[in-house]
Formats: C-alpha cells, sequence, structure tokens
C-alpha cells in the first residue's frame, strides 16, 4: 500500500468514524466569514444551474456509480476513467470553471450522499454521514463554525453545502471549501 492509500485510508476511517481533526480547528476570522458568506450567496446559485440539477437527477435515478464505495474509490488512482468522469462530465466541466482561487474544492452530490461531479478528486465517495451534508439534504445551506484542513486538499478552509433543487424537491447538494489565506 502507498503512503498516499495509507494516509487517505486512514482520513476515510476516520471520517466514517465521525472523528475531525479538532487540533486543526480554528475560529473563523472576520475577513474570511464575510467571504463564506459572498460563497454562500454564490454556491446557491451554482446549486440551481441546470446542468447540476440533471446531474443530481441522473444520480438519483442511476444510484450512483455501479459498486462504488468510499473504500473502492480511495484505491482508485486519479487517472482512472470513473474519477476523471466526475470533472469531465458536464456538471464536471461547470464545476471546473468556477471560481479556484478562493475556493478550493467544490463538488454535487446525489440524495444518498455520491459524488456526481468535482473540482478535484474527493477522498469519499459517500458522505451521507457528513455533518455538512444532513442539513443541506435537508434543505437547509449549511456552514462549519471553524476553520479546518479539508479533508481531500488538505488545505485551510470553511466547509459550506446548500440544497440542490428541481423546483420545491431536493435532489441533492453542492459543497464547497473556501479557502482561509
Amino acid at each position: 500500500m502507498s503512503r498516499r492509500h495509507f494516509i487517505a485510508s486512514c482520513a476515510v476511517f476516520a471520517a466514517l468514524a465521525g472523528f475531525a481533526p479538532v487540533s486543526m480547528a480554528e475560529p473563523i476570522p472576520p475577513a474570511l466569514q464575510k467571504r463564506v458568506d459572498e460563497y454562500r450567496v454564490k454556491l446557491e446559485k451554482w446549486a440551481a444551474n441546470p446542468v447540476v440539477i440533471a446531474a443530481a437527477k441522473a444520480s438519483n435515478v442511476s444510484g450512483g456509480l455501479p459498486g462504488m464505495t468510499s473504500a473502492k474509490w480511495t484505491e482508485l488512482p486519479d487517472t482512472d476513467p470513473v474519477v476523471k468522469s466526475i470533472g469531465t462530465s458536464a456538471a464536471g466541466k461547470f464545476v471546473d470553471s468556477l471560481d479556484s482561487k478562493e475556493v478550493n474544492k467544490v463538488g454535487v452530490r446525489d440524495k444518498a450522499g455520491n459524488i456526481v461531479a468535482a473540482n478535484v478528486k474527493v477522498i469519499l465517495y459517500n458522505v451521507a454521514h457528513r455533518p455538512w451534508f444532513k442539513p443541506a439534504i435537508a434543505g437547509t445551506s449549511y456552514q462549519m463554525d471553524q476553520m479546518a484542513k479539508d479533508p481531500t486538499t488538505q488545505v485551510m478552509g470553511v466547509q459550506i453545502s446548500t440544497p440542490i433543487k428541481d423546483g420545491a424537491e431536493i435532489v441533492g447538494v453542492m459543497h464547497a471549501s473556501i479557502t482561509a489565506n
């Protein structure tokens, strides 16, 4: 097992167990909070994009990637066609086109929490258990109350999420990590 896979596996197991690196969490400075507030508004607009909505709905119908689990996902190299597909689909291209200087990760998830599109290979395929997913899938936008290193990018930031809606129906969640710099 490579060092990268070992670290990723440890992160997956810690995330699945609900552990967060508390020692790495820090209060959000006012200037960063202002930026986070601006990106919360942007994230809601991005989540209303027809391409994002269609991708979440399609994944809901298909049940995500056949046979995929977070453990299998972690083992796939970044160059694997399945991994590449999250960035090369129409939704993936849209997500990749978004402002990336202040946002180090943007992802689209279906109703089950499975990854649909992202601008990077996210560490977890399914995030239904994550604290930022639960309120968003229930219809409420979410923001972490502290900044911490993003599990995927290892960049200090603040996690935000919002529901993806098709009319009044929630069809998924869009999430982002706003860079603290």
